[in-house]
């Protein structure tokens, strides 16, 4: 019988569960350990090769998470386009339907929330809440400096326009963080493109603080800058 290849040409750059590929006669339990991969999470393995960081715990997690989960928060801003918002602290977030309940270990955190067709999208096969939804939960639910920054940054990442944020967050029924999340129609309506000076200048003054990296400290000193007209 001719030997099993070390690195089969089917697990090159994938994260896999590991039960399933020695199931299927692709790996062996002693090549599942060797040096060619690496241990993501419990049963997750993934090619030696692949960065590590945020998106390689992504996929781990997508191959446990319940079929319902979509990806919410810094994560799904990740995954829609916008990684300069990831802080490297920041864990996996997975957003669940009630009555869904799931716990994982490790740098993950769950919430649960009714999210409506309109609010999930798709990226990277993964499910992710869509890009005005990504916008506005940090509106609602983080310290109004961070989640100005974060704005800031969808937009000028082209994720989403300032025009779409505003309105979903007009149409928020009153609940925790909507009063919050309408701040930010305070901006200038000649320039989509950007948040008003006024509105940057009082939220974006606060120095990187010791967990932010150069992307988060470039991201706030560029929001404290006028906006060129």
């Amino acid at each position: 019988m001719p030997q099993q290849p070390a690195r089969p040409a089917a697990l090159r750059g994938r994260v896999f569960r590991g039960t399933s590929v020695v199931a299927q006669g692709v790996l062996t339990p002693d090549q599942l350990r060797g040096s060619t991969w690496r241990r993501v999470w419990p049963d997750v393995y993934a090619d030696v090769d692949l960065p590590e960081g945020h998106g390689l715990i992504v996929r781990a997690v997508s191959l446990l998470a319940p079929s319902v989960a979509v990806f919410g928060g810094r994560t799904a801003a990740l995954l829609q386009g916008a990684p300069e918002l990831l802080r490297v602290d920041d864990p996996v977030e997975v957003v669940l339907p009630p009555g869904t309940r799931w716990s994982p270990r490790g740098r993950v955190r769950v919430r649960t929330a009714e999210l409506p067709d309109e609010d999930v999208d798709r990226r990277h096969g993964l499910r992710v809440t869509s890009p005005v939804r990504t916008a506005v939960d940090p509106l609602r639910r983080e310290p109004l400096d961070d989640a100005v920054v974060a704005l800031d940054q969808l937009v000028q990442r082209r994720v989403v326009r300032l025009g779409e944020v505003r309105d979903a967050a007009a149409a928020l029924p009153r609940s925790r963080g909507s009063r919050q999340a309408r701040r930010p129609r305070e901006v200038d309506p000649d320039h989509e493109g950007a948040l008003a000076p006024d509105l940057v200048l009082r939220h974006g003054q606060r120095q990187a603080g010791p967990h932010e990296d150069q992307a988060q400290a470039a991201a706030r000193a560029r929001v404290r800058r006028p906006v060129a007209r």
